[in-house]
Parts: structure tokens; sequence; C-alpha cells
């Protein structure tokens, strides 16, 4: 395991594609890819922080991270976008 980013985008690659057979729906193949490359993404970028935040480096459990995160990404990022639109500041309308 040298390239840790190799892995980390690999397991977001299995994740998204999980995630997407578990919908079945019927999306075009460039959005199919789009939906990929985001999962590997978030997978690279968002892993290592989760698993420092939980001290999971020295476990059996940080391999699990970056799939469940590509599983999830955009179940999280839907949540995130539905509670900041809720967000109200004084002076908007």
């Amino acid at each position: 395991m040298d390239d840790k980013y190799l892995w980390l985008s690999a397991a977001g690659l299995a994740g998204g594609a999980v995630s997407q057979i578990k919908k079945r729906e019927a999306i075009s193949p460039w959005l199919r890819l789009c939906h990929l490359t985001a999962s590997a993404c978030c997978a690279v970028y968002a892993s290592p922080i989760i698993i420092s935040y939980y001290e999971l480096s020295q476990s059996e459990g940080q391999y699990l991270v970056p799939f469940g995160v590509g599983m999830f990404w955009l179940k999280l990022f839907e949540a995130a976008d539905s509670s900041l639109s809720n967000f109200k500041l004084p002076w908007g309308k």
C-alpha cells in the first residue's frame, strides 16, 4: 500500500458503484461517471479526516471509511444542503 490516494479513490469508486447499483436509477453514462468521480474525490479528501477524528488509524475499521464515504457522499451532501437552505440571515429575504 504505497500510494494511499490510489487505495482511497479505489474504495470510494467501489462505494459509489455499490450505491448506483443499489439505487437502480436509469442515468446517463456521463452522470454516472461524474457520480463515481465525486465519490472518489470525497473518499480521498474526507476519509483521512474521519479516520484521524475517530482515531481509527491503527484499526481494521479504517478500511471501511473510504468505502462508506464513497457510498453515502450524496446523502450527506443533500442533508447539508437542506440544513443550510433552512438557515436564514437576519438581513436576508
